[in-house]
């Protein structure tokens, strides 16, 4: 299915040389981190800045160009209010969380592979259930939660759960509202950690919760079709 979901969109944009306009969704917004155990023992939440970034292939879109998808994929094509293209090397979130008590994190997280379950859809409003693979790299600094002041690289794949609730103010602006959790290999909290080992979870970094705040303004991109 996900392979033939890519060919879908691979063929909307290998049909001809003319250009099109297409929505491009710039979704920014603050987000909330909490990292269980040591980290939270010292700082509660952590913050990081949230990104979505993709081109909307609309309904209209859609109906316009769908005599350009071979016929078995039509179907499923057209049963879509929108698919989105996005960039695997566009970051899903930057982790930017200076030292507010003694512990500074740094860092950015990738999410190459997400799939989507529609819970409620309306005109207006929709959420949806969406499970990804991520990768993760922080930067974590302390003067406290190591012996003395020090560093670690923490580096890991995650398996993510996203809760995610879109309200559709106008065609152009969106707002979004959610929860994503992340749950990572255990690497243990500790000056100099050692990214190719694993730890006890109960010293360990191994999941981190967020909540969000999306605003999305969708602006119109010229790109060839």
């Amino acid at each position: 299915m996900i392979k033939n979901c890519v060919l879908i969109i691979l063929l909307f944009f290998a049909g001809s040389a003319l250009a099109e306009n297409v929505p491009l969704n710039l979704g920014f917004g603050p987000a909330l981190n909490y990292i269980p155990k040591i980290i939270s023992n010292d700082q509660f939440l952590h913050y990081s800045l949230k990104l979505d970034i993709y081109a909307v292939l609309d309904r209209d879109f859609i109906e316009k160009h769908k005599s350009k998808i071979p016929k078995k994929y039509r179907k499923f094509v057209e049963s879509k209010d929108e698919l989105r293209v996005s960039y695997i090397f566009i970051p899903e979130s930057l982790f930017i969380s200076p030292k507010y008590q003694n512990t500074g994190i740094y860092g950015i997280n990738f999410r190459p592979l997400s799939l989507g379950l529609p819970i409620v859809k309306t005109d207006t409003f929709k959420n949806r259930l969406n499970m990804g693979i991520n990768l993760t790299y922080l930067f974590i600094h302390s003067d406290k939660i190591f012996n003395e002041k020090g560093s670690m690289h923490f580096l890991r794949p995650a398996l993510n759960l996203q809760f995610d609730n879109l309200l559709k103010i106008s065609k152009k602006f969106l707002v979004s509202l959610g929860v994503d959790t992340y749950f990572f290999i255990p690497q243990k909290v500790e000056d100099k950690s050692n990214i190719f080992e694993s730890g006890d979870i109960n010293d360990s970094i191994w999941f981190i919760g967020q909540i969000y705040v999306l605003l999305n303004p969708r602006v119109m991109y010229k790109v060839k079709m």
